[in-house]
């Protein structure tokens, strides 16, 4: 097998409101509830994309709601009914230091992203 070739896992998705404290997680999708489609889009909007790097930085006392919650270099508030939308799997950082000349680590990128369009 070439080093330089990475597959990133295809298992292991939890969602953002299961994801455990100060890990770094990447988005794999976002997935509306039927209720209110609309939070697909408006999570997107604020950087809640497949690719991006996300972590919860604390949780509401008591019951744990809000989550505090980074995407990027932007800090949020999300409820966990918000949270149990994004779809996240264990942060990769061999991913990411090959992603920019790794045909295999853009593809998978680029099908998650078509999946997270796709179920918009």
């Amino acid at each position: 097998m070439n080093q330089s070739t990475h597959t990133p896992p295809t298992s292991g998705l939890q969602t953002l409101q299961e994801a455990a404290l100060h890990t770094i997680y990447t988005v794999d999708h976002v997935t509306a509830p039927a209720h209110a489609p609309e939070w697909a889009r408006w999570l997107a909007e604020i950087g809640f994309i497949a690719g991006e790097q996300v972590s919860v930085l604390a949780r509401g006392a008591p019951g744990g709601d809000p989550l505090m919650v980074r995407a990027g270099s932007s800090t949020f508030a999300l409820r966990k009914a918000e949270a149990v939308c994004v779809q996240v799997r264990a942060f990769d950082p061999a991913c990411v230091q090959v992603q920019a000349f790794d045909p295999v680590c853009l593809q998978a990128q680029a099908n998650s992203v078509a999946n997270s369009q796709e179920t918009a």
